[in-house]
């Protein structure tokens, strides 16, 4: 702390404070203008190509959110867990067998990948992107600690549902629909294959997609809530040393273009979605009015701790497991 105070007392003796004080004004003068309909970053400015970085932000968030619906499925029904050190050997548990085998019909092959996962997983990706990029309308929602522990599930029911609703209507109903209108026209014979919509992959990533669209209208307050409240940690911390320095939030905004950073490396440089950045500078310019609602934090830590665990399981088991290689006491195989 004593190092920032003793950079802010040099501050209006060097060159390179000295340019930033002339456009003190017109950096101040910014920052009370904000608060129209688009956001800004601290300094006032816009984010410079804010639609590219937001389509690579996106495709990120697309490919977590699937390979988190890739680690539910493949981690729970499709691995056979257990840890074998020399002869030290530890039955977890191996789902696969009655998973597979939980209908003993021929139209459960149909339900079992393509409702739980492969329609599922677009859907998530959809609402992943979505949350990260979360409409301004949200930034000032926050929902109880009883709506946060229960919504997961809630969505996780939503979009598996809804995913077996899809499954029936591509492989059954529309088929069905097709080859009675085809025999009604005089073509009896001209039908389309149970499978045909069912299986191909464009109609699982269109359908995951509007099922996404449907489920994140119920999971958008939650997602902006764990996203203020994550931002709203940060902008605390950030401000705490800013206050033990004794500036103000205006002038510490200076200083950190003047080349003394005091903002998070992820805020001041494209190391984050532009949304987050600009809500993380609402939340500054707002100074204590935002705040997480008293146990959100710790809440939003372990669900958040989950995810990525979760995520990475996804990852490592879907993309590198599923390819047929080994992780040792992960997925060892067999």
């Amino acid at each position: 702390m004593n190092a920032l105070a003793g950079v802010v007392g040099r501050l209006p003796h060097r060159r390179v404070a000295r340019n930033v004080s002339e456009n003190a004004a017109d950096v101040r003068d910014d920052i009370k203008s904000l608060g129209k309909a688009q956001a800004t970053l601290l300094t006032g400015g816009y984010v410079h190509g804010r639609l590219v970085q937001s389509l690579y932000w996106s495709a990120a968030a697309a490919l977590l959110g699937a390979a988190f619906v890739s680690g539910l499925y493949d981690g729970i029904l499709q691995v056979h867990w257990y840890v074998h050190i020399g002869n030290f050997h530890l039955e977890l548990f191996n789902l696969k067998h009655w998973w597979d085998n939980l209908f003993p019909y021929n139209w459960w092959p149909l339900y079992r990948h393509a409702a739980f996962r492969d329609i599922a997983a677009p859907a998530v990706a959809t609402m992943a992107v979505k949350t990260l990029l979360a409409s301004r309308k949200w930034w000032g929602v926050r929902v109880s600690n009883v709506r946060l522990l229960t919504s997961p599930l809630v969505v996780v029911v939503l979009t598996f549902g809804l995913g077996v609703l899809g499954v029936w209507l591509t492989d059954f109903a529309f088929p069905a629909a097709w080859a009675w209108a085809s025999s009604e026209l005089g073509h009896p014979g001209f039908k389309v294959s149970a499978r045909f919509l069912g299986k191909a992959s464009a109609s699982q990533i269109v359908l995951g997609i509007v099922i996404g669209q449907i489920v994140h209208r119920y999971w958008a307050p939650v997602g902006a809530t764990l996203q203020g409240g994550s931002l709203d940690r940060a902008v605390d911390r950030a401000q705490a040393i800013v206050e033990r320095a004794g500036i103000s939030m205006t002038r510490a905004v200076e200083i950190d273009a003047a080349g003394w950073h005091v903002i998070p490396a992820w805020v001041r440089l494209p190391l984050s979605p532009p949304v987050v950045r600009e809500r993380f500078a609402e939340m500054w310019r707002g100074n204590t009015a935002v705040k997480i609602r008293k146990g959100h934090g710790k809440l939003i830590a372990v669900m958040t701790v989950f995810a990525v665990l979760v995520t990475l399981l996804g990852l490592v088991g879907h993309y590198w497991a599923g390819a047929g290689h080994t992780v040792p006491y992960l997925f060892p195989g067999g």
